[in-house]
């Protein structure tokens, strides 16, 4: 089968279904990560919001090559193919009239109407065409890349793929109920899966790999945070129509 496992951001599906993706890969399925938001930031004009992300993740005038490159290592560690789309986030998108999402209640906040990206339905047009499966982001936690690119993809998902939803566990753990805030499940049924073990350690040599992003959560460095975020990313969840 042809998997496609859409990621908002340059770690998401690694980090929430990474194992499941892996295990799929070995078994013979053609799985590949297209990951939307890859865009470099605008050389100019960035918002204080997006410098405090940069200097929270270690990263610097290069920072979304940098992650870049932090996720093919990530895929190949996987065994899956990736894809870049090379759309910017919403933290770098701006427009005449200035910067779209400045802050994080913007960044958390309801997508602006106007946010429609048009060049996007046909990225994942492209992308989705000939695939069998395709996992978009459930959108805990509200980030509203998360909810675009679910609504996006409900819309262009071939009729005959199958569809499911991976369930993006560290908002669901940093924000507890209010991550769920704004998140549909009418129609869908949660299933967990405890990776057996020859899966977690290629999802978690897979996780290293985004040195950037650990340490943006605070679990770059040994100690009990880091082990309690290893043992974690242990589990996935995924929903799908009952």
């Amino acid at each position: 089968m042809r998997i496609i496992a859409v990621s908002p951001h340059l770690d998401d599906a690694v980090l929430c279904a990474g194992g499941t993706l892996h295990q799929a890969a070995t078994t013979g399925h053609m799985v590949t990560v297209a990951t939307l938001f890859t865009a470099d930031p605008p050389p100019a004009g960035l918002s204080p919001y997006a410098h405090g992300f940069h200097d929270a993740c270690g990263l610097g005038v290069h920072a979304v090559a940098h992650r870049r490159a932090e996720d093919a290592a990530a895929c190949r560690e996987l065994g899956v193919k990736y894809m870049w789309s090379g759309l910017p986030e919403a933290i770098y998108r701006i427009t005449v009239d200035g910067l779209r999402y400045a802050n994080r209640a913007a960044l958390f906040g309801p997508p602006l109407a106007s946010d429609t990206l048009p060049e996007l339905e046909h990225v994942l047009a492209e992308a989705l065409v000939r695939a069998d499966v395709v996992l978009l982001p459930l959108g805990v936690g509200g980030h509203v890349d998360h909810v675009l690119t679910r609504a996006w993809g409900e819309r262009i998902v071939p009729r005959s793929a199958r569809l499911c939803y991976y369930e993006e566990s560290l908002y669901n753990d940093q924000l507890g109920p209010r991550a769920w805030a704004t998140v549909t499940v009418r129609g869908l049924f949660r299933r967990t899966t405890t990776l057996p073990i020859d899966a977690a350690q290629h999802k978690l040599a897979a996780v290293d790999r985004y040195v950037s992003q650990l340490r943006m959560l605070g679990v770059s460095e040994p100690g009990q945070l880091r082990r309690s975020f290893r043992a974690r990313c242990r589990t996935e969840a995924f929903w799908t129509p009952r």
